[in-house]
């Protein structure tokens, strides 16, 4: 199966790439399918050699036909799920004037000022006639009583503008249109009241909403013990997999402790309700062929309940597949192969939908998974605690010195047990963090110091708090009982919450600005299979491959180095209504933000720190709030009208605090490179241009429209090179160039 997975995931991966390039290429397809039927006629070819000499010597010519079949099948299984290459995608029949028939396909995700709607356009009217159609769109309503109470199965009737999903605006952003992408959402639209209307209700599946319906009464029930918003957000991630409801500083915390992982339900979770079940349930097992079926039937539809009950979220569909393998190999008692099984789920999943080959947390699991069943036994292996069996203690004849050695035998098992546990936990997480790191090194640019220490308290505590949590869901209603429970699931809680916050204010807890290439993530993948290899066969080869790699790694590095190191750039960046210029030399930035931004971490992290991350930024200055900044390369001087900025060899003009620009007074005019608008401004640019003389000028994100409509106007007649960082993204200009 790892084989199968192996070609299945190559093929998904290639049209993936060249659909980025090629977009809706069906001549590709026809060629993979030629492909795809040659390798298996050539495959069934070689099944019919009667020459067994001949078979043999052919084996790898089928091995490689039966690869190429399994790759081309991933390939078109990828472009036929993707609905946008059908010919009645609602994006084929789109006009100016478009009335949308919607059936909401999941909850609506409740924002602070928006309600988010993911759905399946099932009609388009427009001037052209009225067509049956298929497709996904992100729907965005402005938020109201009225379009709170929509739920999964609503039809909804919208007119509206309907937009491509945007790409990043500025350099390394996160890329929510490829991310949408995969999810077969290609198109979006922001929906006032006026602009809709509901037309059916009840229209989604029974036993989907019945589920969502279920889970809505399990959320109430959370939200009456706890209080605190911060709190309830955890506890609907951890119990239901829930995670809209978590504040974007708390799951940074947990982020940052290394603990993320308990916030989505995932093989932890199922884990605990298979091993649970088969214990309450092993009475089955000496009672007959029919009731060993009657106890599998059971335990495969809770899983697959309780996977529907949190949403059918990726993690969870990736443990139930795995889990009722598990138990179907139990029931046909096979020999169950942990990694066939494993690898099997990820087919399966595959199967079912390919894009979900692009999900960070489908690479991570895995990965993770693999990585504890192959190297936590050699890690455990390391340090064994041997705990003593209680053989001493029953040849003690004195009866006196009985109770003694019982206490003494006693407090010794314990403690030696409670070693070990921690022995084992400590191991399995270092296990999963190797097999994680490179992947994590690449996505999030940071590596939790103190993860050891955060998973050896929050692992038990959070498995405590699923016990709680499912015994609380059981006796919800129950008076008393209940309020107990729920009192217990609270304190427990908050306990966790306050220790993932402690260890997320320890100083140097995080270390975050590591950024690695693809290349390199693929050599530090190889250089750790190497020295996995190495734990199996000590052999020179093998050494000297990694050797070679880890010189391979080092070369990319320096050289990755030696090119930051002469980096001279200008950055406007794209920010919703904020004011950020940046000014970098070398590893030295020099930036002018809005205070409100510059003390948003999240925001800073989501939109402009993975930038300076990789280009290695190591120092940060603020020009804005001195009246003068002096430093080598950069010269700032705050004037009335704003800020002028000489950067290596480079003059700025930063207009930021006039209403109508005027040099005149000036003795000698301004010879600008760049002119930069920012803020409400009401400048004239013939008026500007009297006195200034510029030829390029930027738009910033703080800028009105109907200021940049009417600039643009004056730049086509003044014969001015201007950039909207509104509609074109980040300004980013590299002095090795001469102009913007």
């Amino acid at each position: 199966m790892l084989r199968v997975l192996f070609a299945l995931m190559a093929g998904i991966g290639f049209e993936i790439t060249f659909d980025n390039h090629y977009p809706s290429s069906t001549n590709s397809a026809i060629i993979v399918a030629a492909l795809l039927a040659i390798s298996l006629i050539m495959v069934l070819v070689l099944g019919k050699l009667k020459s067994v000499t001949l078979a043999y010597r052919l084996r790898q010519l089928n091995g490689v036909a039966l690869t190429v079949a399994l790759v081309s099948f991933g390939y078109l299984l990828t472009w036929f799920y993707t609905q946008k290459n059908y010919q009645d995608s609602f994006s084929n029949f789109l006009s100016e004037q478009n009335v949308l028939v919607v059936s909401i396909k999941e909850p609506p995700i409740l924002r602070d000022k928006v309600v988010m709607v993911y759905g399946e356009v099932k009609e388009v009217t427009n001037g052209n006639g009225h067509f049956k159609t298929t497709g996904n769109i992100q729907l965005s309503f402005l938020r109201d009583s009225i379009c709170e109470g929509l739920q999964y199965g609503d039809v909804v009737l919208i007119k509206s503008k309907i937009d491509t999903a945007d790409g990043p605006k500025n350099p390394y952003e996160h890329n929510f249109k490829t991310g949408l992408a995969f999810r077969n959402i290609y198109h979006k639209a922001f929906v006032t009241r006026a602009q809709w209307a509901l037309i059916d209700s009840n229209q989604g599946n029974y036993l989907l909403a019945s589920v969502y319906q279920l889970r809505k009464s399990f959320l109430s029930i959370l939200s009456k013990y706890v209080i605190n918003k911060f709190d309830f957000g955890v506890a609907s991630a951890i119990m239901l997999g829930y995670r809209d409801y978590l504040s974007p500083d708390i799951y940074q915390a947990y982020q940052n402790s290394g603990t993320v992982q308990i916030l989505s339900v995932s093989a932890f979770h199922v884990g605990i309700m298979f091993f649970m079940l088969n214990f309450l349930l092993q009475w089955m097992d000496k009672r007959g062929r029919k009731m060993l079926w009657a106890k599998t039937m059971l335990i495969i539809a809770f899983i697959w309940f309780y996977a529907c009950f949190t949403g059918l979220s990726l993690p969870v569909l990736r443990c139930a597949t795995v889990f009722t393998l598990i138990q179907m190999g139990m029931l046909l008692l096979r020999n169950v192969n942990r990694y066939n099984i494993v690898a099997g789920s990820a087919v399966l999943l595959l199967l079912i939908d390919p894009f979900m080959l692009t999900e960070v947390g489908f690479q991570l699991s895995y990965l993770a998974v693999f990585g504890l069943y192959f190297m936590q036994p050699k890690i455990a292996n390391l340090f064994i605690i041997k705990i003593p069996d209680g053989s001493h203690f029953k040849k003690q004849s004195n009866w006196l010195l009985k109770p003694i050695t019982f206490l003494i035998h006693g407090l010794l098992w314990l403690s030696l047990k409670s070693l070990d546990f921690i022995w084992q936990l400590t191991a399995a997480s270092v296990a999963a963090q190797i097999a994680i790191l490179p992947l994590c090194l690449f996505y999030f640019y940071q590596f939790p110091n103190l993860f050891l220490l955060s998973n050896l308290v929050v692992i038990p505590l959070s498995n405590l708090l699923i016990f709680t949590g499912t015994l609380l869901f059981g006796v919800g209603h129950v008076p008393y009982l209940s309020d107990a429970v729920g009192w217990i699931f609270s304190h427990l809680l908050l306990l966790l919450d306050k220790f993932v916050v402690w260890i997320d204010s320890i100083p140097y807890a995080l270390t975050n600005g590591i950024c690695i290439t693809g290349i390199e993530m693929i050599l530090l993948y190889l250089f750790i299979l190497l020295m996995l290899w190495l734990t199996e066969e000590r052999k020179n080869k093998v050494v000297i491959s990694a050797l070679v790699v880890l010189l391979a790694l080092c070369s990319f590095r320096s050289y990755k180095s030696i090119e930051r190191s002469g980096q001279k750039e200008i950055v406007v960046y794209a920010l919703s209504k904020q004011k950020a210029i940046a000014f970098i030399s070398d590893k030295s930035l020099y930036y002018d933000f809005d205070s409100a931004l510059i003390s948003d971490r999240n925001y800073m992290q989501l939109h402009i720190l993975h930038h300076w991350w990789e280009i290695g930024v190591s120092k940060q200055t603020a020009i804005n709030d001195s009246s003068e900044t002096t430093a080598p390369g950069i010269y700032s001087k705050r004037i009335s009208a704003g800020q002028i900025v000489l950067f290596e060899g480079k003059k700025v003009l930063i207009v930021d605090s006039l209403s109508v620009a005027d040099y005149s007074g000036t003795k000698q005019k301004l010879k600008p490179d760049l002119v930069i608008l920012s803020g409400t401004l009401k400048v004239s640019l013939p008026i500007l241009k009297k006195s200034v003389d510029f030829n390029d000028v930027v738009f910033d994100s703080r800028c009105r429209p109907a200021s940049r409509k009417r600039w643009k106007k004056d730049c086509a007649e003044l014969n001015i090179n201007y950039w909207d960082v509104n509609a074109q993204g980040a300004l980013v200009w590299n002095l090795k160039e001469a102009q913007p």
